[in-house]
């Protein structure tokens, strides 16, 4: 695992960053999911990486509910990148209602 996270941070296209992204997705290791979340908060990376990193956390989320509070991160998270990266805010009733049930813990809505 240690393997994917030095490969992660030596790419340097995009190419790379996604298909290393992808294999980290499909290994489903727990201890790659710290990494992935900094790459989805990194708002360096471009949106199509973040995107990624998010599509990956979903599956390792699958065998890790508990760790990565899955649907409610990712559902905040892809609303953040949108929102800020691309000024669309999809769902926007619903992110305007208290979001405090759904956060990840210690998670802020700025």
């Amino acid at each position: 695992m240690q393997e994917l996270i030095n490969m992660l941070e030596r790419s340097e296209s995009e190419s790379e960053k996604i298909l290393v992204l992808k294999s980290m997705g499909n290994s489903g290791a727990k201890e790659l999911i710290m990494p992935i979340k900094s790459v989805i908060d990194e708002k360096s990376q471009p949106l199509v990486v973040r995107t990624q990193a998010v599509f990956a956390l979903r599956k390792i989320a699958k065998s890790f509910q508990k760790l990565v509070r899955t649907t409610h991160y990712i559902q905040y998270t892809i609303t953040r990148l949108f929102a800020r990266d691309c000024s669309v805010q999809f769902g926007a009733d619903e992110t305007r209602n208290d979001r405090s049930s759904w956060l990840p813990k210690g998670a802020t809505d700025k």
